[in-house]
C-alpha cells in the first residue's frame, strides 16, 4: 500500500510540474519581451546592457570562397556580401542592435587544399594583417580571431603566435577536420594545443566541411544537422584522445549553444563507464566539458535550448554570439532577450565571460 501510495504521490508531482513548468516559462517570455520592448523602459533612460558577439564571420578579398557550399545559396545572397563589408552595413546594423563589439574571425573559407602549401601559409599571413587593420581602424569595436593552415600544427602553432603576440589577436576560429580528413585529437596536432595552452589563446572549433552525408537526405547535410553531428563528435574526441589532460588550461569554444553536447552530460559519462578506453581519461566527459569548453550563442533558437545550457554548465560558461552575417544582429539579439534569465546570468553572457575569457 506504501508503495502504491508514494507511486501515486510522485505521479502528481510530476503532473503538476509538467503544467506549471511551460506557464512559468511562458510568463518569463512574456516579462522579457515587455521588459525590453516597452516604450516606458527607455523612457526612463534604462541602461541598455553591453553585448558582445565572438562568432561574428569576416572575409578577406584574397580569400577565395573555394567549393560550393552544402546549402542553397539562393538564401545567403545578402550575407554573403555582408561578409568583408565593414562601414556600410555592418557597423550600422551593430549600433541598431545595440552590439557593442563583434571579434571578427577569418576562419571562413577553409584555406587547405588550395595548391602549393607555402603560397596558402602566406596568403593566410596576409588575410591575418588585413583583418589586424581592420581592428585597428576601429578597436572599440572589433577584436579578431586567427585564420590558421590547420593542415601544417607546426605552422599553424607558429601563426596562432604571430597573430597573438604581434598582432594582439584573441585565439583562433578553425574550421572542423581538414580537407584531407584529419582531426585535431592526433599526437601530430599536440603541438598545436601546446602553444595554445601557453598563450592562454581559446580555440573556436567552427562546422566546416566536409562533414557527413546521409544518402537520400540531402537536405540533412550542412547546417541543419550535419554540422552540429561532425563538430559535437570532433569535441567528444579532442576529449577522448586526453587532448585536456595534457594542456588541462586550454579552452575550447563551441558554437550554437554547444552542438548538443550540454543537453547529453548524464548519457555521456553513463556510455564511457561501459565503453572502451584506448585511452584512460581522468575525469568523466561531462567534467570535460564543464571544465574546457564554452559554449556561444551562435545563431537562432528557442529559448528552452539557451535555459538547458546555462542550467547545464553554469553562465559562467556561455558567451552571446549572433553568428553574422548568416543571422543578423536583430534576430540574434532577439533570441536572447527573449529567454528568460536572472539579470547577473544576463549580464555574464552579454558581455562580462567575453572580456574576462579573451581579455577585451
Amino acid at each position: 500500500m506504501k508503495d502504491e501510495m508514494d507511486r501515486r504521490d510522485f505521479l502528481r508531482k510530476a503532473a503538476f510540474t509538467a503544467l506549471t513548468v511551460p506557464v512559468a516559462l511562458q510568463g518569463g517570455l512574456k516579462t522579457a519581451q515587455a521588459k525590453d520592448d516597452s516604450p516606458e523602459a527607455s523612457k526612463q533612460g534604462a541602461r541598455p546592457m553591453k553585448r558582445i558577439g565572438i562568432e561574428e564571420h569576416w572575409a578577406s578579398p584574397a580569400a577565395s570562397m573555394g567549393a560550393e557550399p552544402p546549402f542553397d545559396v539562393n538564401t545567403v545572397r545578402i550575407p554573403l556580401r555582408r561578409l568583408g563589408d565593414i562601414e556600410q552595413e555592418r557597423l550600422p546594423l551593430m549600433n541598431e542592435s545595440g552590439i557593442a563589439m563583434q571579434v571578427l574571425n577569418a576562419g571562413y573559407p577553409r584555406y587547405d587544399g588550395q595548391g602549393d602549401p607555402n603560397a596558402v601559409i602566406a596568403t593566410i599571413r596576409k588575410i591575418n594583417d588585413s583583418l589586424a587593420e581592420t581592428v585597428r581602424k576601429h578597436p572599440d569595436r572589433f577584436a579578431a580571431f586567427a585564420a590558421l593552415p590547420m593542415w601544417d600544427p607546426k605552422a599553424a602553432a607558429d601563426e596562432l603566435k604571430r597573430t597573438a603576440t604581434q598582432l594582439g589577436f584573441k585565439g583562433t576560429l578553425i574550421l572542423g577536420r581538414t580537407a584531407n580528413g584529419e582531426y585535431y585529437d592526433q599526437q601530430k596536432y599536440w603541438v598545436f594545443w601546446e602553444q595554445a595552452e601557453e598563450l592562454g589563446a581559446p580555440i573556436y572549433l567552427h562546422p566546416g566541411e566536409p562533414s557527413p552525408d546521409f544518402p537520400g537526405h540531402l537536405e540533412l547535410k550542412g547546417p541543419i544537422w550535419s554540422w552540429g553531428v561532425e563538430t559535437a563528435t570532433h569535441a567528444l574526441e579532442i576529449i577522448g584522445s586526453g587532448v585536456f589532460d595534457a594542456f588541462p588550461k586550454t579552452t575550447l569554444i563551441l558554437g550554437h549553444l554547444g552542438e548538443s553536447l550540454p543537453y547529453l552530460l548524464g548519457r555521456l559519462d553513463e556510455g564511457y563507464v561501459m565503453s572502451h578506453k584506448p585511452v584512460k581519461l581522468k575525469k568523466l566527459y561531462s567534467q570535460y566539458i564543464k571544465d574546457n569548453i564554452v559554449v556561444t550563442t551562435s545563431g537562432k533558437y528557442k529559448p528552452e535550448a539557451l535555459i538547458c545550457a546555462t542550467a547545464a554548465l553554469g553562465a559562467d560558461r556561455v558567451l552571446f554570439s549572433v553568428d553574422y552575417p548568416w543571422v543578423t544582429p536583430e534576430a540574434g539579439v532577439a533570441c536572447f532577450e527573449n529567454t528568460p534569465l536572472s539579470d547577473s546570468d544576463r549580464e555574464k553572457i552579454s558581455h562580462l565571460n567575453a572580456e574576462r575569457l579573451l581579455r577585451l
